[in-house]
């Protein structure tokens, strides 16, 4: 369950020897880490958005592109599940018509009356996300609300003004 303070110690006293022997090397390290860091997560994130078949650009601006809009969202039409589309990610066709996928996805749409072409796509999960942010930023929206009306009533009761309950 964890390294627990004697794991740390041991490491720190390892880190501590191999500068007393090799100072540069443990520079080499301390620099190196952060941009280790930064460069695997930027590989995952273009790794889960070739696997959704997005760009960088259409998923952060999701909310501008028509063509990923859906009465309850977003919807990526091109969306062919993880494998297809990682497969055309790598190897794919150097031509494609792509508003004859749009169109395909689109009567998929309709013919499943669903928002999802693929339940268990990169898509799918990147959909879920969103939802749930949305929610999150819901809550927080009606949290910082709460916090202003609660505010104001202080200030008006200081004032000696009186307020109503229902809000106004």
């Amino acid at each position: 369950a964890g390294w627990g303070w004697q794991g740390w110690w041991l490491t720190l006293q390892a880190l501590w020897a191999a500068a007393g022997t090799s100072p540069g090397l443990l520079l080499l390290l301390l620099l190196q880490l952060p941009s280790l860091l930064l460069s695997c997560s930027l590989l995952f994130r273009a790794l889960a958005l070739a696997a959704a078949n997005l760009t960088v650009n259409e998923w952060l601006n999701r909310h501008r592109y028509l063509h990923l809009q859906h009465q309850a969202g977003f919807c990526n039409r091109f969306d062919r599940g993880p494998a297809h589309n990682c497969w055309e990610f790598w190897a794919g066709p150097a031509v494609v018509d792509w508003w004859a996928v749009w169109e395909d996805g689109q009567q998929e749409l309709l013919a499943n009356r669903s928002s999802v072409l693929q339940a268990h796509s990169a898509g799918a999960l990147l959909r879920v996300w969103d939802v749930r942010w949305g929610r999150y930023q819901q809550k927080l929206l009606a949290a910082r609300e709460h916090k202003r009306e609660q505010a104001v009533r202080r200030r008006m009761q200081a004032l000696g003004l009186q307020c109503r309950e229902g809000g106004d």
